[in-house]
């Protein structure tokens, strides 16, 4: 907290504002790109602490299991099962990036799709949206197994 009223979240939504719709090439310099730089490496910041406190919050909750099973004081945990939790801990927000990506690939597939149904509803004033939708989408469906079904496989 500064000497002003304004909270980080506040500032950085303030941020967001002011700089949307700028366009700015690699080398822009100026208020706008500042600030964009340092709202950005503010959230690197933010989102870095977080992955290390979970980090830090599943070894204690490996320590508290360990402890609570067979008993003692297990403050010094085997190094392998410690690089072990942080791994998985890895590998978890590795996964959730990518459903996060999957997700923004699903709503990008479902605009294309209502921009066909509104192409085709142009010349056909009556078409269905529903059927229409799901006709388009049996036939990705058959394009993309036809495609995978010439996809060599391993030993093959």
């Amino acid at each position: 907290m500064t000497a002003l009223k304004m909270t980080a979240d506040e500032a950085l939504a303030l941020a967001d504002q002011w700089c949307a719709g700028l366009t700015m090439g690699a080398d822009s310099k100026g208020w706008g790109a500042i600030l964009l730089v340092l709202a950005e490496e503010v959230r690197r910041l933010r989102e870095k602490e977080n992955s290390a406190d979970m980090c830090l919050e599943a070894v204690h909750s490996a320590r508290q299991c360990l402890s609570d099973h067979f008993g003692g004081n297990l403050a010094f945990l085997d190094d392998d099962l410690i690089r072990g939790v942080v791994k998985m801990h890895e590998e978890t927000e590795r996964q959730a990036q990518e459903i996060a990506a999957l997700r923004a690939d699903a709503r990008a597939y479902e605009y294309l799709l209502h921009c066909d149904y509104l192409a085709a509803k142009y010349y056909l004033p009556n078409l269905d949206e529903a059927a229409c939708k799901a006709e388009v989408r049996a036939r990705h469906a058959a394009a993309i197994d036809a495609a995978r079904a010439k996809e060599p496989t391993n030993g093959n």
